[in-house]
């Protein structure tokens, strides 16, 4: 972390000395959120969105994580959903997404989007990971994850009956 703190150092004294451009404020941001400082990330990304000149999906992403570090789920979801109809594709924001309606207590929505995004990504082990404890929460121990070839279940010792 005290790496972060030194770039995060280097960029405020350089937006105080010069006027910092969007890509370097956007920067800044990365480093805020990768030190921790969600609200300073957030307050920075709202200033760069207003000037912006590309699209926005990267910062309405950053902007997302923020939130749902500082467990803000309601509006983590609602810009989180802004990105993907700006970038559909973007895998992240989806696994993010099914992660605050997972917590905000929609399974089947979360359930839904982490399905989608295994047949995109099959191997990616965050996806299997959430969408495993999602069904353990319901005691689904039993079902297969059919997604992924020859049926892998949540605890090794089941086997299809």
């Amino acid at each position: 972390m005290r790496e972060w703190d030194k770039a995060i150092a280097v960029l405020e004294k350089a937006s105080r000395d010069f006027v910092l451009d969007e890509k370097l404020a956007c920067e800044l941001a990365d480093d805020y959120i990768m030190a921790g400082h969600y609200a300073k990330a957030m307050e920075t990304l709202k200033n760069v969105l207003s000037t912006w000149g590309e699209n926005p999906w990267r910062l309405y992403y950053q902007l997302g994580y923020a939130c749902f570090q500082q467990n803000d789920m309601e509006k983590a979801a609602h810009i989180f959903n802004k990105v993907l109809k700006v970038n559909l594709t973007m895998l992240r924001p989806k696994g993010l997404l099914a992660l605050v309606y997972n917590m905000q207590g929609n399974t089947q929505m979360a359930r839904s989007l982490w399905e989608k995004n295994l047949h995109e990504d099959p191997t990616n082990p965050v996806i299997l990971i959430n969408l495993g404890l999602s069904l353990e929460k319901e005691g689904r121990f039993r079902r297969p994850l059919i997604i992924i070839p020859g049926p892998t279940y949540l605890c090794p010792t089941i086997t299809r009956s």
